[in-house]
């Protein structure tokens, strides 16, 4: 079995904040880190969220609650 967890980190506009998909994960496999991100040339803060492939177990929970369809869950 493939698992493969796509993030869409221009959805997620707040992972830290929003967190839905890290509270429901029965592994805790969503982190989220710092980015510096450049914005009309100034250097802005932005959470960036992503998962860690050995903890994922595919259930797709994540998926069903992301309010901004930020995350796919593809199983194989």
């Amino acid at each position: 079995m493939r698992i493969d967890v796509t993030i869409d980190n221009d959805k997620c506009l707040n992972p830290i904040i929003c967190g839905t998909c890290m509270r429901v994960c029965p592994t805790a496999a969503f982190k989220t880190y710092p980015s510096e991100v450049r914005q009309k040339g100034k250097i802005c803060d932005k959470w960036l969220l992503t998962y860690i492939p050995l903890e994922c177990i595919g259930c797709g929970n994540c998926e069903k609650v992301c309010k901004e369809g930020a995350i796919r869950v593809t199983v194989t």
